[in-house]
């Protein structure tokens, strides 16, 4: 199988914020000097969004912190999609060098991020006869619209996806599970199904939709003979962590990297007194790792184009 898991890092060649670069543009949008100084503080503003979350039940001034910067997070995310609906997709014109073509590969695609790229632009009935694999995607256990392929990004970008219960898909449509949730996603009963902030294993676990999602995804890496392509992902999350762990350790699954910074993101706090790589690092059986922009491969750099497909082919 082949298998692609992307970060926030993917979003961030259309022009989207990276997790470092919400804490700045979150202290612009909050006016609470607490969360101000949390945020300096931390840095990490999943962080300080748990620590409000659990704070939240012990008064009115810390509900009210609570919900704005849930909502600061919320419209950062809006404004975001915003923009990404204006962006073109494709960055090449050559068909040889389509980004639908390169996902089209994948036998299933995971996702960590709750913005709405894929959801705009990825259309894989779109390649060119060469790389024709999948009528359409489907994000398994969600109601989409019959018509979806046909809808242009911004009249998709309102449009609000419900959890059907049903995570059937036909063996010529490519599955898209988004691990964490995202923005627009609902549940039967009009609840978000979104995961933001700490304990997120256990708001995944709280999820039947999610946790099948993360099933699946500990499935597909374990089904043996597996490779892997991350993107933009830099390991921050251990449930996460865990299943790519034990799939290398225990169903020989190849990794390829693709991030600008390369096996640093593998490294401890800079702090630290004692050099110790994250405990995934140990089990990873690395079968390349590009650390020049993911763009540029599509944009005419041969050499990173190269390297991609060289891993992607059987």
């Amino acid at each position: 199988m082949r298998i692609a898991l992307l970060g926030a890092g993917l979003t961030r060649n259309w022009g989207g914020w990276l997790a470092t670069e919400l804490v700045g543009e979150l202290c612009g949008r909050i006016k609470d000097p607490e969360i101000l100084r949390r945020l300096k503080l931390q840095r990490n503003f999943e962080l300080v969004l748990a620590e409000l979350r659990q704070e939240a039940n012990r008064g009115a001034d810390e509900q009210r912190r609570f919900g704005e910067l849930e909502a600061a997070v919320l419209a950062a995310f809006g404004e975001m999609n915003t923009v990404l609906s204006t962006q073109r997709f494709e960055i090449n014109s050559d068909p040889s060098h389509w980004l639908v073509n390169f996902f089209g590969e994948f036998d299933a695609i995971f996702s960590l991020n709750q913005d709405l790229l894929l959801e705009l632009h990825y259309v894989p009935g779109k390649t060119d006869q060469e790389h024709r694999r999948w009528r359409t995607t489907t994000y398994p256990g969600l109601q989409v619209p019959f018509d979806w392929d046909d809808y242009l990004p911004h009249a998709r970008l309102p449009i609000v996806l419900t959890e059907s219960g049903d995570t059937f898909s036909a063996t010529d449509v490519q599955p898209i599970y988004k691990l964490h949730g995202s923005v627009n996603w609902r549940t039967a009963g009009g609840t978000p199904i979104l995961v933001i902030g700490g304990s997120k294993d256990a708001t995944i676990r709280g999820s039947t939709l999610l946790s099948s999602y993360l099933d699946e995804f500990n499935r597909c890496l374990h089904a043996g003979q597996t490779k892997l392509m991350v993107i933009g992902y830099s390991f921050q999350d251990e449930h996460i962590n865990g299943v790519i762990q034990r799939a290398s350790d225990g169903a020989g699954l190849q990794t390829y990297l693709v991030n600008p910074a390369g096996l640093s993101i593998f490294d401890g706090p800079p702090e630290a007194l004692i050099f110790a790589p994250k405990e995934v690092f140990k089990s990873l059986r690395l079968s390349g790792v590009l650390t020049r922009p993911f763009r540029d491969a599509f944009a005419g750099d041969h050499l990173a184009f190269n390297s991609i497909w060289r891993f992607l082919r059987p």
